[in-house]
């Protein structure tokens, strides 16, 4: 199941980075990326040998804040045939690093997987 939480509100910036138009695009999260990050993000062990904070079902509420005045960037190269794109944001204190997928034929930005730590990510 996706849930749709925000319109892209700068679509021109998207396409710089992925040359793919996302005018009219809706971001969006799925259980399968909750699950996702929770698996490899979610352990406060693992992720403080990482220097980041474990990734917790609250933090999911973020997404809408964090996309909205979030800095965006290209997600580099990985394996996925999908273009990628990350936004990170600092919300009180705690900086988000958000990997999200462009699904063209679906007209959305899939969340991939999400990371948390102190501070803004650089």
């Amino acid at each position: 199941m996706h849930v749709e939480f925000a319109a892209v509100a700068r679509p021109s910036w998207i396409a710089r980075l992925t040359g793919k138009d996302v005018r009219g695009f809706k971001y969006s999260v799925s259980n399968q990326a909750i699950r996702h990050t929770l698996k490899n993000h979610g352990n406060a062990k693992v992720e403080a040998a990482r220097g980041q904070l474990a990734v917790t079902p609250d933090d999911f509420r973020q997404l809408p804040a964090i996309v909205r005045t979030g800095a965006l960037r290209s997600a580099g190269p990985h394996r996925s045939p999908h273009q990628r794109v990350v936004v990170t944001n600092e919300i009180d204190g705690l900086g988000y690093y958000a990997v999200f997928e462009v699904k063209t034929g679906k007209e959305r930005l899939e969340l991939w997987t999400m990371r948390k730590k102190v501070g803004a990510w650089r």
